[in-house]
């Protein structure tokens, strides 16, 4: 399952906002924040963390509350330093993770599936 372009929820399944751009951990290669649109017109960007993510339907369930995304420091700019992000959201301090890259549509790409035993794998495809 690819992330980007999904829609997430919260726990109790309500509707957080489009997933937009992945950050991946420097030591693993797996998705670990991701940028998410929210708000009315999905015009304000927020960082999730993507720890203990799974798939939903058409979308990801994540372990935070959707008001927790919206007090969240605002995405306004790359990922430089996650040490605000893991206060907020009460998570252990990590290294600051890597952007997904975004590769044309006819090559190859990575994508990662998470399954409903939360287990996350890579598969490669062309789209």
């Amino acid at each position: 399952m690819e992330l980007s372009g999904l829609d997430a929820y919260d726990p109790a399944g309500n509707r957080i906002g489009r997933i937009g751009g992945v950050y991946l951990n420097r030591g693993t290669g797996e998705p670990e924040w991701a940028v998410v649109h929210t708000g009315l017109l999905g015009l304000r960007e927020s960082y999730l963390p993507l720890v203990g993510a799974r798939p939903v339907g058409d979308g990801v369930q994540v372990g935070v509350g959707k008001g927790a995304v919206r007090g969240a420091p605002r995405a306004d700019g790359p990922l430089t330093d996650t040490a605000p992000l893991c206060a907020h959201y009460g998570l252990p301090p990590g290294a600051v993770p890597i952007p997904a890259p975004r590769p044309p549509s006819d090559v190859p790409r990575r994508r990662y599936v998470v399954a409903p035993d939360l287990t996350v794998t890579a598969e490669c495809s062309t789209a």
